[in-house]
């Protein structure tokens, strides 16, 4: 796209005059309109990985920008994850983990746990241990046989 400014011809993504020669916005900026005189810098949780454009790109999920500017985004680490257009990875929360580049964060399965936030994986219950058929939990528990036997001894009453 081209507008006239007096007798020359500017594009998008391009310096106006009082500029002698036509410039690009430099990767990690944009031109925000037709006869802008300044780059912008892409804001945190975006980028621009090429030069002369009129716009940032958005970082995806499972990814972050920290800085403006940024020529790339960053993938967040395995215990952590981003939903887009993030400036950082949330860390996540005691019963759940991450996959590197991830968008959410997974419970640990049956018999697992995680008890601090940021673990890269889930630790099995030691022995004696249970998570009681739960998921997504922080702490075992001991197991407790007995309530097992006062159930059957109940239901073999019936």
């Amino acid at each position: 796209m081209r507008a006239r400014h007096g007798s020359r011809a500017l594009q998008h993504g391009h310096l106006a005059p009082p500029a002698w020669q036509r410039r690009h916005a430099a990767a990690g900026a944009y031109v925000a309109a037709t006869g802008a005189t300044n780059f912008v810098l892409c804001p945190k949780g975006t980028f621009a990985n090429l030069t002369g454009i009129t716009a940032c790109e958005l970082c995806g999920a499972g990814q972050y920008s920290s800085s403006p500017g940024s020529k790339a985004c960053q993938a967040c680490r395995s215990d952590t994850y981003s939903g887009g257009r993030a400036a950082s990875c949330s860390d996540c929360l005691p019963g759940y983990t991450s996959t590197p580049s991830s968008w959410v964060c997974s419970a640990c399965p049956i018999n697992t746990y995680t008890n601090t936030m940021g673990q890269m994986q889930c630790t099995k219950c030691g022995p004696g241990e249970t998570t009681r058929g739960l998921v997504g939990q922080s702490v075992c528990s001991p197991y407790r046989q007995q309530n097992w036997w006062r159930l059957l001894r109940g239901w073999q009453r019936r």
